[in-house]
């Protein structure tokens, strides 16, 4: 999963246009996916969608990350995913003003565990 999860990122990330930062943007998305992954307990129970968003402009990368797996119906009008949540992850990236140019990548991890309503 690593190796296709890094591919899909790299790609989104050339086709963009991101130039230069898209191999430390990869690196950094990829590993934080799957220490998301990892934390909320979904890592190893099959396809993981992930949803990638690029805002230019405010050098602003989102993802997100739910278990692909269906929902199965709950109680009342609820349904509950097998992936147990989703998650979310937002990288801030871009050059510092300095002579030597160094680049800077803040991020923002979040998962939200439990059912997810059938009705959103």
């Amino acid at each position: 999963m690593t190796k296709h999860t890094r591919q899909a990122i790299h790609h989104a990330l050339q086709s963009w246009g991101v130039g230069s930062a898209a191999g430390d943007l990869t690196d950094h998305l990829t590993t934080l996916v799957h220490d998301v992954l990892a934390r909320a307990n979904v890592r190893g129970r099959g396809q993981v969608e992930l949803r990638l968003e690029l805002r230019a402009s405010a050098r602003l990368l989102l993802g997100e990350v739910r278990n692909a797996a269906p929902s199965r119906p709950g109680s009342g009008d609820r349904a509950v995913s097998d992936g147990d949540g989703h998650g979310i992850i937002a990288l801030t990236y871009g050059r510092r003003p300095t002579r030597d140019g160094i680049g800077y990548i803040h991020s923002f991890t979040w998962w939200q565990p439990g059912a997810i309503t059938a009705n959103q």
